[in-house]
């Protein structure tokens, strides 16, 4: 695995001399575009993530791979929702949900901590009922 890289001020002043020329036609060409100026923003400023970037990096740092429709990712997009208490207990299916989604973000944090550490055998699987072993490899 590679460390992240990180960019001076030479690279990213370099960067900016680059793309001058582009980016003062793109903002012409993006002129009364709704949202010109997040996509102008995000061309200027390439080295600040979202959160959701960042994980993203983050997971393919530690070749930890999963799908759109994953109970991993599933963990990772229901995240906001547990961050600020958006959450409908209303119904035993939406709690049994918000249970399992729960589980499967605990067992993420657990497999994340392990490939830190270099471990390369089997964790489990809380998302599961039963102890569930998955290589380390393996997505849930």
């Amino acid at each position: 695995m590679d460390y992240k890289k990180t960019y001076s001020k030479d690279e990213k002043n370099n960067y900016h001399i680059l793309i001058k020329d582009e980016l003062e036609s793109l903002e012409k060409k993006l002129e009364g575009y709704e949202f010109k100026s997040s996509i102008i923003n995000k061309i200027k400023n390439p080295y600040n993530f979202s959160i959701g970037e960042k994980m993203r990096v983050f997971f393919k740092y530690l070749e930890i791979h999963f799908d759109k429709k994953s109970i991993e990712n599933q963990a990772l997009l229901a995240r906001n929702q547990m961050t600020h208490q958006a959450i409908n207990y209303d119904t035993v299916e939406e709690q049994q949900r918000i249970k399992k989604i729960s589980d499967a973000y605990a067992t993420l944090i657990h497999r994340v901590i392990l490939k830190i550490l270099g471990y390369n055998f089997y964790y489990i699987n809380y998302s599961k009922q039963g102890i569930k072993y998955l290589h380390i490899d393996k997505n849930m």
